[in-house]
């Protein structure tokens, strides 16, 4: 026998995620900013000279990327699999 599989459709909203991707690297900038600027400078970034501190930013920059394609794949994925499985009834 079949196994069905229900969703919950509580998919996250495509838009939603670009915001919050675009939020967060305005976010990180102008944390960046801040610390170049001498307006905090948090105990982790001493010593950090200007082209480390563009380094480290860039590299959260990626990462946050890379985690924002994950969920934006993953929302699709979902929205698609609850697509199918809606027609299949």
């Amino acid at each position: 026998m079949k196994r069905r599989i229900t969703f919950s459709g509580e998919n996250k909203n495509l838009e939603d995620i670009v915001n919050f991707y675009n939020i967060c690297k305005s976010a990180l900038l102008k944390y960046k900013e801040n610390i170049k600027k001498g307006l905090e400078i948090p105990e982790e970034f001493i010593g950090f000279t200007p082209e480390k501190l563009d380094q480290y930013f860039k590299d959260k920059i990626k990462e946050l990327e890379n985690l924002t394609c994950l969920d934006l794949l993953a929302a699709v994925e979902a929205k698609l699999r609850n697509r199918l499985s809606n027609k299949s009834i």
